[in-house]
């Protein structure tokens, strides 16, 4: 399992080269001039050409190879199977296997019992009664993606003038978050912040207390400092990112299992699943791959909010 070393992985910007010169495309032009069925056969061993040597130029990329070219030609060819409907699921399973994923945290900067009182005191205390511990142990580590997601964008935001503030957490969450998460969890920062900023300060009374969070304001900032966002982390950055992950654990909860009618049933997994699946918010910042998938649910329907 990948450790949280792996969140400040350098970025590694390739440059292609041209695939062919400008007399070999000049004679090919004047060739296509000349006939049309001269034409085809023409850009036919010309296309052939510029394949053959852009796999040539990737296999000298240090880090490229043409196997990773064959699978941007694979993921082409899914992708058009895709758009057509055709894709068999074993066509679906290996594409999927042939993105990149998010790296699994050994360590997070909160546990079971803290997810329970936010789920039992914040605002799904009406649903509490209904999740089973499987649920909660499954919302705890579908938070994992997300705060993955945030903190990447934060050490990126970061490295510019060596501090996290505030300001780079609330634009991470504007990059990453879609408008409505986006803007329900930057009030529930601002509102932990002015909370927190007027209340006493007594050493009776812990961060979380004083920004009245349920998350460790004292654990995310040690994570934040352990997982190097940046060299210097402000305590308020903390706090935004506290309440940022807890209040989209509520967000999670309320947008899967707010619809459905309770009465005295208990919910299962496969009902927060196909919440999750059904929200286009949700089902792509969740999603283990690297890459973002934004403004669709999981059956592929465009839902832009």
């Amino acid at each position: 399992m990948a450790g949280v070393d792996q969140l400040h992985a350098p970025f590694v910007k390739l440059t292609l080269g041209g695939c062919g010169s400008s007399e070999s495309y000049n004679s090919s032009m004047l060739t296509s001039y000349s006939a049309t069925s001269e034409s085809r056969s023409s850009s036919t061993s010309q296309s052939q050409h510029d394949s053959a040597n852009f796999s040539h130029d990737y296999a000298d990329i240090p880090g490229g190879d043409t196997s990773s070219c064959a699978c941007v030609h694979n993921h082409r060819d899914g992708k058009d199977a895709t758009d057509d409907g055709n894709m068999s699921m074993v066509d679906e399973n290996a594409f999927a296997s042939s993105c990149a994923k998010l790296p699994e945290l050994e360590r997070v900067p909160w546990c079971e019992q803290e997810v329970l009182n936010v789920l039992r005191e914040g605002r799904t205390k009406h649903l509490c009664g209904h999740i089973t511990v499987e649920m909660m142990q499954r919302l705890s580590f579908l938070l994992h993606r997300p705060l993955v997601r945030i903190a990447r964008e934060v050490q990126r935001l970061s490295m510019s003038l060596n501090k996290c503030t505030k300001h780079e957490v609330q634009t991470a969450m504007k990059i990453t978050l879609c408008h409505t998460l986006c803007d329900s969890c930057t009030q529930a920062c601002h509102k932990a912040l002015a909370v927190y900023a007027m209340s006493a300060h007594t050493h009776k009374q812990s961060k979380s207390e004083r920004a009245a969070l349920h998350f460790s304001v004292g654990k995310f900032h040690r994570w934040m400092v352990d997982v190097c966002i940046a060299p210097y982390v402000h305590e308020f950055a903390a706090i935004f990112l506290t309440a940022c992950i807890e209040n989209l654990l509520e967000e999670i909860v309320l947008t899967s299992l707010g619809n459905e009618q309770l009465g005295d049933s208990v919910l299962s997994l496969e009902v927060l699943d196909y919440g999750i699946a059904s929200s286009s918010a949700l089902w792509g910042l969740l999603q283990p791959f690297e890459h973002l998938i934004s403004g669709v649910n999981a059956s592929g329907k465009c839902i832009l909010t």
